[in-house]
């Protein structure tokens, strides 16, 4: 990448966002000169361990034995036989794999142990989150007016759509993890119309489009709006702040 030279009050600026994302001023430009933002393609690691000592094989083994022992004292399965026999001989067969060390098939051991996401992987979904809370509030707080200047076309793209299911699957089970444990749920409330009982059934938390390019061009205007600190509850985004919030979802020209 050439040399970029920077004035002292964007480079003061690009640092505090970079600390609000979990990034580096270095990283910030290369990211807006070539947009990358996080997905789940650079995540799809197995972490399945190529071995485990005598100790954490017993040391499992028993905890899986303990679990296909308990889960048949449960009322709520004792009339459903079948699971409960298939439950109880998986976790058999999984205390089997650990003791006999058949280290082919620890994946099935671990099959459900994801890797690590990354701190600035979570630090966008829960700073995307953030701003689509503070963009709701604003779109509540226009004038009827102001909402008819804004149009449907940048109200839509001021809503939260999820992310990818193939390509983002990761960002959106951290997405619906933080709406579910009632972090952000003005996001639901306002573009979503459910209640909390009802948010597992009823919001998108991946379709089929990706939007996580889409976010970090918003996300990137939004903090320069906000000089990277958000939004007070008070003092809402503007109607000039949510077109250019709204118009930065747009993909760049390639000319």
């Amino acid at each position: 990448m050439p040399d970029i030279s920077i004035d002292d009050a964007t480079f003061a600026y690009l640092e505090r966002l970079a600390e609000r994302v979990g990034s580096s001023v270095s990283d910030l430009v290369r990211q807006a000169t070539f947009p990358s933002p996080p997905a789940d393609s650079s995540l799809a690691v197995d972490v399945t361990p190529e071995t485990l000592s005598v100790f954490q094989r017993e040391q499992l083994a028993v905890q899986h034995e303990l679990f296909g022992y308990l889960y048949t004292t449960l009322p709520e399965v004792a009339g459903d036989r079948d699971m409960l026999e298939d439950t109880y001989d998986e976790h058999t067969l999984l205390a089997e794999i650990l003791r006999n060390g058949w280290t082919a098939q620890y994946d099935r051991v671990f099959a459900k142990v994801k890797p690590e996401l990354p701190v600035h992987v979570c630090a966008f979904v829960k700073n995307v989150l953030s701003m689509f809370g503070d963009i709701a509030h604003a779109i509540d707080a226009l004038h009827a007016e102001e909402y008819e200047m804004l149009g449907q076309s940048r109200v839509a793209a001021l809503r939260f759509r999820g992310f990818g299911w193939r390509t983002e699957r990761r960002l959106a089970n951290y997405a619906e993890h933080l709406i579910v444990d009632d972090k952000h749920h003005a996001v639901v409330r306002r573009f979503a119309g459910v209640v909390d009982d009802e948010l597992t059934d009823h919001f998108p938390w991946a379709g089929e489009a990706d939007h996580a390019e889409e976010y970090f061009r918003m996300l990137a205007t939004f903090d320069r709006l906000t000089d990277g600190h958000g939004v007070d509850e008070d003092e809402p985004l503007t109607l000039a702040q949510l077109t250019a919030i709204a118009d930065a979802s747009a993909a760049p020209s390639a000319s």
